[in-house]
C-alpha cells in the first residue's frame, strides 16, 4: 500500500520487498501498489528500491498523487 513499502512484514524495506512488488506486476494488489495509482507497476518497485534498508512506512510523494496516507 502506498503507507508502507515492508510487503514481508519483516520490519525493513528490502529486496525482497522488491521482488515482491515485481511478481505483482501487472495486478491491483494494494499491498504491492506503493503509489496508490490502483495497478502495481515498474514505479512501485522503483518507490520501494529508493526505501531500501528504510523502516516501514509512508514515504514522500515524489509521483505528485493524491494519496491519503501523506
Amino acid at each position: 500500500n502506498a503507507c508502507d513499502a515492508d510487503i514481508n512484514n519483516d520490519g525493513s524495506v528490502g529486496l525482497d520487498d522488491v521482488a515482491a512488488i515485481l511478481e505483482a506486476r501487472g495486478s491491483a494488489a494494494p499491498a504491492a501498489d506503493l503509489n496508490g495509482d490502483g495497478a502495481v507497476g515498474l514505479d512501485d518497485a522503483a518507490e520501494a528500491l529508493n526505501r531500501l534498508g528504510t523502516a516501514p512506512g509512508p514515504g514522500p510523494d515524489t509521483c505528485g498523487l493524491a494519496n491519503p496516507c501523506f
